[in-house]
């Protein structure tokens, strides 16, 4: 299940959204998007611009491992980036296995979104994010463009109020907080 959540530039926790359409339209609101699909190639979104379809080629997508014994992975995707693209491609996440939690800047506030398997997360070009996938992550990823991949740019210094955003772990122990699913002990 994918979920947005919307904090200010506090880091206060706000709106939360976990049906795909809405988390759909908050993204547009800042030129991202969003969607679900199991299998195949490298997701599309119908009305996808035509710069999209380059990201479609199996030569431009690579593929990221982080089992859940790995260590030492925070250093390079805990970072907040900017993904620059030449011409204002857009970067696509597709996670084939485990969770991923992207925060992005969103007006003053941010953006928190929690992609699983199935699911993924196109960001256009110059959007600052932080990737982050849990302390034992078991994360199967495809990004595209897969020079971004390759690149030290996703691990840029963090600074000020972005710090106050929970990590991946927080994040979902409060979401399955306030929806009712959290494990009782």
């Amino acid at each position: 299940m994918g979920a947005l959540v919307a904090f200010d530039a506090h880091g206060t926790w706000g709106t939360t959204l976990v049906c795909d359409h809405l988390i759909q339209r908050h993204l547009r609101a800042v030129g991202a998007d969003f969607g679900r699909q199991e299998g195949g190639d490298l997701p599309l979104p119908a009305d996808a611009p035509a710069g999209w379809q380059a990201h479609r080629a199996a030569d431009s997508v690579e593929r990221v491992l982080l089992p859940k014994q790995v260590s030492n992975w925070q250093a390079r995707w805990r970072g907040w980036g900017r993904h620059e693209a030449p011409g204002g491609g857009v970067l696509v996440l597709w996670v084939v296995q485990g969770s991923l939690l992207v925060q992005l800047e969103a007006g003053p506030g941010h953006a928190a979104v929690l992609c699983e398997a199935g699911e993924w997360l196109a960001l256009p070009a110059g959007l600052p994010f932080r990737l982050d996938a849990g302390e034992a992550p078991g994360l199967d990823l495809l990004v595209s463009p897969a020079a971004v991949a390759r690149q030290p740019v996703l691990a840029r210094a963090t600074a000020g109020q972005r710090e106050a955003l929970p990590s991946h772990d927080n994040f979902v122990a409060t979401l399955l907080e306030l929806t009712g699913y959290a494990a009782e002990d």
